[in-house]
């Protein structure tokens, strides 16, 4: 995540670690607000946000990161227009779900009101336009390219989805996300990353089997949709395996019915190598546990053994190569400011 400026990090913003923080703008001076409101947002990735009163914002922004690397987000503010296409934002898909309030969601494809209950999807770097008329509350999920395969998204040729509050599984996902936004209102302190990870599992799984149902018969039986989500069921066995040093793709492979040849055209199919995908999720953990007060008294290298590296200068060697600056540097500066941000895995 990329830091706020001095002032409003000074002024506005606490944090526990760089996977959960919290922003008010209430701690700030009423003629400081709105700038530093588009700030914060911009830290999620949104694009150009434009306040709809002509006084201060009042707004207050949660997050959360789960360890499979999802971003929650709990936004409480005054009406708000949410438009464009940022270039900042890593590939993969967002979510959105209004908790309270109303709004219009435009885009290719979509012109439509919003309202709770409904699920909001699409694939990054793609323009839209959210307006939020009065008061709301809505939750957004990031959700990295590698979760899940954005080729589930684009069967249904748009880079939008609106998902109805309808059905059972709409109805449960959106429980799921409601329930998310809740957990989000909790004492900072009392946020842990780790707390998430149920949820991001469960989420991607509601995820897929919502998108494979509403891109219709092709999505759900066609051979390309069904080999998208296999991968991603072969993804998440990856990622509760990865401080297994002696993982690899051929045990995946085993683990899954397939044949080592077949995973390799599976990953080759979304653009991602294996190799590269693993050693990119093992440095995201090590990432986060590096500056976790949970994990404050293991080593560096204890860190690394435990996320399945086996040589603590090549672990060293990766994580400068990848963030920008070496494990001791970032553990040192605590809360990450002034971070590199993380190269593809591509």
């Amino acid at each position: 995540m990329t830091s706020m400026d001095e002032g409003t990090e000074r002024a506005g913003a606490e944090a526990v670690g760089d996977d959960v923080w919290r922003f008010a703008t209430r701690d700030l001076p009423p003629d400081q607000r709105c700038a530093a409101w588009g700030e914060a947002m911009r830290r999620l990735r949104l694009p150009e946000v434009s306040p709809h009163g002509p006084g201060p914002v009042d707004g207050t922004i949660t997050v959360a990161v789960s360890p499979m690397g999802l971003q929650f987000a709990r936004i409480a503010a005054d009406g708000q227009t949410i438009a464009g296409q940022s270039s900042d934002a890593g590939e993969g898909l967002w979510i959105g779900v209004l908790i309270e309030g109303q709004g219009l969601l435009q885009g290719e494809g979509v012109d439509t009101g919003v309202r709770p209950g409904m699920i909001l999807c699409g694939i990054t770097r793609n323009p839209a336009r959210l307006v939020l008329d009065g008061r709301h509350v809505m939750l957004f999920v990031n959700v990295p390219r590698f979760v899940i395969a954005p080729r589930l998204l684009a069967q249904n040729q748009s880079p939008l989805l609106v998902i109805p509050g309808e059905g059972v599984l709409a109805t449960v996902a959106y429980g799921l996300l409601a329930g998310a936004a809740r957990a989000l209102e909790a004492p900072l302190a009392d946020l842990a990353p780790a707390g998430f990870g149920p949820v991001d599992t469960a989420l991607v799984e509601f995820l897929a089997a919502l998108i494979a149902e509403a891109g219709g018969p092709q999505a759900r039986g066609g051979g390309e949709g069904a080999r998208a989500a296999l991968l991603q069921r072969i993804l998440q066995r990856m990622e509760v395996l990865l401080g297994d040093p002696d993982l690899s793709l051929a045990g995946l492979a085993a683990d899954a019915g397939i044949s080592p040849r077949y995973l390799r055209r599976l990953f080759a199919g979304q653009d991602l190598n294996f190799a590269a995908t693993l050693k990119a999720r093992r440095l995201e953990r090590c990432r986060a546990d590096l500056v976790s007060p949970l994990h404050a008294q293991l080593s560096i290298s204890e860190i690394a053994f435990r996320w399945g590296f086996n040589d603590a200068a090549h672990f060293s060697r990766s994580f400068n190569e990848r963030f920008g600056l070496s494990p001791r540097a970032w553990r040192r500066q605590g809360l990450g400011q002034g971070a590199g941000e993380p190269r593809s895995p591509s």
